[in-house]
């Protein structure tokens, strides 16, 4: 049998700026991973996040042209993909999900419809009470029931905002995570203490997410230790060591995403830790498409995850390589799935190429 891997580059415009603490998104810059042979494709994801961890476009780039020369050279792609997790987990995600989507084949893994929708927390945005306040009600009008906002100003500033939004929940509101706070590592100890403390009367309806950087874990246990306002960690975890620190440091809620794990069966088992040790779980990614997106919504269903999915990345993209069939409608995401071609991802530039012969993948990372 022949297998073929290849990667293709594509800008994609969104439909507006993403804003973050540490940068501001025009487009996706994103690799599809293809595998192909047998008769099947299977396709994975690479979208690196600028400021989440050291892996760029022109890292991935380079290190899935490495994986393509390994694997026409017979390197098993399950041994590529766990090889580059550490150091490029976007890379490993994206090559273990080709490989994962390859062996379920096109029908199962994209073209299907799934069963059910799931509840999405919706971004929040307004830089004063009165706009986030509207902005609020026009979402919980809509469907909405989970509501994150990005966070990273003055504490002052801060809480007004929150408490804006607070007013507009329905009374006797106590769903745990209702409103998700984002700082994408934007706070220093002293201003995130002063807001935890300034909320703390919110209860377990709000979180901090990631108020430090990745690396600030005794700072994260200072924090805990000094208020009861929930913190959840997001950039922090890739691994199953970090959930185990996470619980060292009384951490509530973890983040996870497809992006940051080898592929959805090392994702769910990820999910699986975390519920072992007693966190509640917030899963999806809004830096990037519909790919990744669906990937994820089969992942969090297959899990029972029980809360609203971030996975709203492929809302913010102007215009797919592929057609999309994920839609938002009264605060759900419905996935009716994908239609995938390679002549839609060829539409972008090709980087990277391997082929092998005479070989038959049986298992992830098995041949024969």
């Amino acid at each position: 049998m022949k297998l073929t891997l290849r990667a293709w580059y594509h800008a994609l415009p969104l439909k507006k700026p993403y804003r973050l603490s540490f940068a501001v998104l025009e487009k996706f810059e994103t690799l599809y991973i293809a595998l192909e042979g047998d008769g099947r494709m299977g396709v994975g994801e690479v979208t690196p996040l600028p400021g989440y961890g050291t892996e760029t476009i022109e890292l991935a780039i380079a290190a899935v042209q490495q994986a393509a020369r390994e694997f026409a050279a017979g390197k098993p792609i399950e041994e590529l993909s766990l090889g580059l997790a550490h150091k490029y987990p976007f890379t490993a995600s994206g090559l273990a999900c080709a490989y994962e989507t390859w062996v379920e084949g096109e029908a199962a893994a994209f073209d299907a419809p799934l069963a059910s929708s799931i509840p999405l927390a919706a971004l929040c945005p307004g830089n004063t009470p009165a706009t986030i306040a509207a902005e609020a009600r026009r979402l919980l009008d809509s469907g909405v029931t989970v509501l994150k906002l990005k966070a990273g100003r003055a504490p002052e500033l801060e809480e007004s905002l929150v408490r804006a939004v607070a007013k507009e929940l329905p009374p006797g509101t106590t769903l745990p995570g209702t409103l998700r706070l984002d700082a994408n590592q934007a706070y220093n100890p002293k201003d995130a203490l002063e807001l935890c403390r300034r909320l703390e009367d919110l209860g377990q309806i709000g979180l901090l997410e990631q108020p430090f950087n990745i690396e600030m874990w005794s700072e994260c246990a200072q924090l805990t230790s000094a208020t009861t306002f929930p913190i959840m960690l997001d950039e922090s975890i890739c691994e199953k060591e970090d959930i185990r620190r996470a619980q060292e440091v009384g951490a509530k809620w973890i983040k996870l995403k497809l992006c940051k794990h080898p592929g959805m069966a090392a994702t769910a088992a990820m999910i699986k830790e975390a519920n072992d040790r007693g966190f509640r779980l917030v899963f999806g990614n809004g830096v990037q498409t519909a790919l990744g997106n669906h990937l994820e919504n089969r992942v969090h269903l297959l899990t029972k995850l029980p809360t609203a999915t971030e996975a709203n990345g492929f809302a913010k993209v102007k215009e797919h390589p592929f057609a999309s069939r994920l839609n938002i409608v009264g605060g759900n995401v419905v996935d009716q799935g994908l239609s995938i071609t390679v002549n839609g991802l060829a539409a972008g530039r090709l980087v990277a190429e391997g082929v092998i012969s005479g070989v038959r993948q049986t298992s992830l990372g098995a041949t024969s």
